[in-house]
């Protein structure tokens, strides 16, 4: 899979991009979600994607902000939502967008494959 990871923390994103090239993905790393988004659409990158991993809290934009219209865009595109908090709300949060795929942070490499699956 070609996939889009965006993380304002640069260790998860790197950590997360070690993790799924070893599972033979490839990766494209974004820690600002703005840049990430202007690239997406502006340039039509978000066609070469097969799915997007976002963190839920950065700066600007959030990550179910920033998937929801990713998805808007693809349909088909996979979706998983991390995040270093989740509870009860965050987890309602993401649902009520149409997100079932939230895993807390740090994610391990079992937890990432299995998601993707």
């Amino acid at each position: 899979m070609h996939i889009l990871l965006v993380d304002d923390d640069a260790g998860s994103l790197l950590g997360m991009k070690i993790a799924l090239e070893i599972l033979g993905h490839t990766c494209d790393t974004y820690t600002d979600p703005l840049q990430a988004m202007r690239d997406c659409i502006g340039l039509g990158y978000i066609y070469k994607y097969d799915a997007v991993i976002t963190d839920i809290h950065m700066p600007a934009i959030d990550g179910i902000k920033l998937a929801g219209l990713l998805q808007f865009l693809v349909p088909e595109l996979k979706v998983v939502i991390i995040s270093g908090f989740v509870n009860d709300a965050i987890r309602q949060h993401a649902k009520h967008h149409g997100f079932s795929t939230l895993l807390p942070k740090p994610v391990s490499i079992q937890e990432l494959s299995a998601s993707l699956q």
